[in-house]
C-alpha cells in the first residue's frame, strides 16, 4: 500500500487563494522503515524474555543499569527490583568478592572477559549456582556498562557431583573386586 502524510493550510481569507491548501506527500518509505524497527525491537524483547540467559549490565561503579527479565527465573527478583541495586546482591561470599574482583578486571580492559560461577541465594532462599560471562562495553555508548551473561548451572553441577560420586563409587567396588580377588587366589594354593 501507498501511505500519504498530507498537511492542510487555511488560505480562504487570501484573495489571491480563497481556499484551503492541501499538500499530500509519501510517506511510505518511513512507515515501513518505522515498522522493521518496532518488528526488530519485539522481537529483540522477546528474545531476551524468553531466553534461558539473564543480561545485566553494571555501571563503573557497581551499580546495575539494566536487567533482563530472565533474572525472575533465575533469582526470584524482578528486573525493577534489581535496577539500581549493587552488583551481586544475591551472590553468597566469598563469591561476591571475586565477582567483583572479576567485574573491576574487566572494566579495566575492553579487551578482557572473564568466566566464573558463583553461588547465589534465590528470593525464595534456594541456593543456586549461576555460571557467569562479564564483558567490558563501556566504550559502546548504547551500553556503557560491564555487561553479564549469567545461566543458572544449578542442576549441572548436581549431576556432575552425582556422576564423580558414582565413578568413585565405581572405582572402590573395583578396588574392593581386586583385593577379594587376590584374597581367593591366595587361599586356592
Amino acid at each position: 500500500g501507498v501511505w500519504g502524510e498530507m498537511v492542510g493550510r487555511d488560505l480562504r481569507a487570501d484573495p489571491a487563494v480563497g481556499g484551503v491548501l492541501l499538500s499530500l506527500r509519501d510517506v511510505s518509505r518511513q512507515v515501513a522503515a518505522d515498522e522493521a524497527v518496532r518488528h526488530s525491537e519485539r522481537r529483540l524483547r522477546s528474545l531476551l524474555e524468553n531466553s534461558n540467559d539473564c543480561l545485566v549490565v553494571t555501571d563503573l561503579d557497581r551499580n546495575v543499569t539494566y536487567a533482563s527479565d530472565a533474572i525472575e527465573r533465575i533469582l526470584g527478583y524482578t528486573a525493577e527490583q534489581t535496577i539500581g541495586q549493587p552488583l551481586g546482591g544475591a551472590v553468597d561470599e566469598p563469591d561476591r568478592t571475586h565477582l567483583i574482583a572479576a567485574h573491576d578486571e574487566v572494566a579495566a580492559d575492553p579487551n578482557k572477559v572473564r568466566r566464573l560461577q558463583v553461588r547465589c541465594t534465590h528470593a525464595s532462599g534456594e541456593q543456586r549456582w549461576v555460571e557467569t560471562v562479564l564483558a567490558n562495553h563501556l566504550d559502546d555508548p548504547e551500553v556503557a556498562g560491564v555487561v553479564s551473561n549469567f545461566r543458572d548451572v544449578t542442576e549441572y553441577r548436581r549431576a556432575s557431583s552425582a556422576l564423580r560420586e558414582q565413578t568413585a563409587e565405581a572405582a572402590r567396588a573395583k578396588q574392593d573386586r581386586r583385593l577379594l580377588s587376590e584374597i581367593f587366589d591366595l587361599t586356592d594354593d
